[in-house]
């Protein structure tokens, strides 16, 4: 925790982040703030390509987990429930690992989210678009 001065000289203790970022400032009052830093240069689309591979690959999961359940009741339907979601996360990591990080933020993001996947998806070929 560290101790900011507001432009109207108040002090803010900032304690931590929110979900999407955003830091979280406390005043002399107890009053919390959330504070939004404006992107200092172009907006990199690495960001918005980890954000979309991630929900894609979290709903791919929740495909599974249904399918997986639907099957151990003995619906003849259930094996092809998580297709789309499947085709879904494989075509945002096409784009992902296609599309080259444009700040250096953004390639420290894209680098250390692709350490992440798991190695097989850099080995699928069925649906790929790159050789």
């Amino acid at each position: 925790m560290f101790i900011l001065q507001a432009p109207s000289g108040a002090k803010l203790w900032i304690g931590g982040h929110t979900c999407d970022g955003n830091t979280v400032a406390v005043d002399s009052s107890g009053e919390r703030h959330v504070i939004s830093a404006a992107p200092a240069g172009p907006l990199d689309p690495a960001f918005g390509l980890i954000a979309a591979h991630r929900a894609a690959a979290a709903a791919h999961l929740v495909a599974l987990e249904e399918q997986a359940r639907l099957e151990e009741i003995g619906d003849l339907g259930a094996d092809g429930i998580a297709e789309g979601p499947c085709h879904a996360e494989m075509a945002a990591f096409n784009d992902l690992i296609e599309t080259a990080p444009v700040t250096f933020a953004g390639l420290v993001a894209w680098s250390s989210y692709l350490d992440e996947i798991e190695p097989w998806m850099f080995e699928e070929k069925e649906g790929r678009r790159w050789s």
